[in-house]
């Protein structure tokens, strides 16, 4: 007989919130709010259900890219028969290569204008533990998780104008707060920020998706006062 696997002993260590959430609930549904944005392989077609201008996406795998294209093409198609709605660019790049991401940005500006969010998504892990596996198989987890996405968001504020107000989403995995032996590369080299208009309140915070943001709004003084800037404020000290 299988044992099922007990998810809760991963998640609630480091859950804030007394909702636990492992699916797309309502708030957070871009039908419903296009402000939001899902994540993982849906993060494209959730911009596009939402109704943005422009989508830029960006791999390294150029027949794969051009395939999550089309079905761009076609969801925007069918969410919005008949409207000159979001205009899909693939760029083929390597995110760890300055010169690609150069080139992918210069495009993006030339064909699709001002970029206001940026999503980094692209993520690599090597389980192995420092001293068992090649030393380059495990820089190449920080080239991708940390080089890649320092690449993107560099060129994203470079051509950002100083007047405007840009949002960097870093997908990023629960090891962030975790230690686990064969995880030599990915435990340091991830990081996370949440910006949305609605969670504004929230920039430059870390936050985990399994988390209810309806509750943390409803609570938003209290974790400020606790968590915020300052510090923490212990039992007795003023």
């Amino acid at each position: 007989m299988t044992e099922e696997i007990d998810y809760n002993i991963v998640k609630w260590q480091a859950q804030l919130t007394s909702k636990i959430h492992r699916d797309l609930y309502p708030l957070l549904d871009p039908h419903n709010n296009p402000a939001l944005s899902a994540a993982a392989d849906k993060i494209a077609s959730t911009w596009v259900i939402a109704g943005s201008a422009g989508v830029v996406i960006t791999g390294r795998n150029a027949d794969k890219l051009r395939k999550v294209e089309e079905q761009l093409e076609l969801l925007k198609k069918s969410e919005f028969p008949g409207e000159p709605r979001t205009r899909v660019l693939s760029v083929p790049a390597d995110v760890t290569k300055e010169t690609k991401v150069a080139n992918l940005w210069s495009r993006a500006g030339k064909e699709r204008g001002q970029v206001n969010v940026v999503v980094n998504n692209a993520g690599t892990l090597t389980q192995a533990k420092t001293g068992e596996d090649a030393p380059a198989n495990l820089w190449r987890d920080f080239e991708v998780n940390v080089k890649g996405a320092q690449l993107n968001i560099h060129h994203f504020l470079a051509r950002l104008p100083s007047s405007s107000t840009g949002t960097v989403l870093d997908i990023s995995t629960g090891i962030l707060g975790e230690t686990y032996p064969n995880f030599a590369s990915i435990s340091p080299a991830n990081s996370l920020w949440l910006c949305t208009e609605r969670a504004e309140w929230l920039r430059g915070g870390l936050v985990s998706v399994n988390w209810d943001f309806e509750e943390m709004e409803e609570h938003r003084e209290e974790i400020w006062r606790r968590f915020g800037k300052g510090g923490h404020s212990w039992a007795g000290k003023s």
